[in-house]
């Protein structure tokens, strides 16, 4: 009796399809993590540019507070450092009309910075009323 030898020829069908489905899960991983990376860049940024303002606003509030020392408190720039960041804040007399001052706030951190301007009255008094208050852009 001749024995003929049956070869199993199943796993050779296998393996293109396993090696299609591979690279199908490897493509869709990376484009997964380069969209993960992406978001993570996307909300450093918001998350510097959230700090930037925040520095911003401690800026007028210490001008505030030194104008409300010093009535007469006049200051061409001056700088604040507030954990990673820091502030430059600049104070003028007279403008836009006699009897405000208006405070200039530029809050930084590393590449992110937000500005904030506020207009405050001081009457006879000495007493110190804020006027208007918005963040502006170059």
């Amino acid at each position: 009796m001749i024995l003929k030898n049956k070869i199993n020829k199943s796993g050779l069908a296998a393996l293109p399809s396993i090696l299609v489905i591979a690279t199908v899960a490897l493509v869709a991983g990376l484009s997964m993590a380069s969209g993960g990376l992406a978001e993570l860049s996307i909300s450093q940024e918001q998350l510097r540019s959230q700090e930037s303002f925040y520095i911003a606003e401690s800026g007028i509030a210490d001008a505030l507070i030194k104008i409300t020392r010093n009535k007469k408190f006049e200051n061409v720039g001056y700088a604040l450092s507030i954990g990673e960041g820091n502030a430059t804040i600049i104070i003028q007399k007279g403008i836009p009309v006699a009897g405000q001052t208006t405070i200039f706030s530029t809050g930084s951190v590393k590449n992110g910075n937000r500005k904030i301007q506020a207009i405050v009255n001081v009457d006879n008094n000495g007493k110190v009323t804020m006027a208007s208050w918005n963040e502006y852009v170059d």
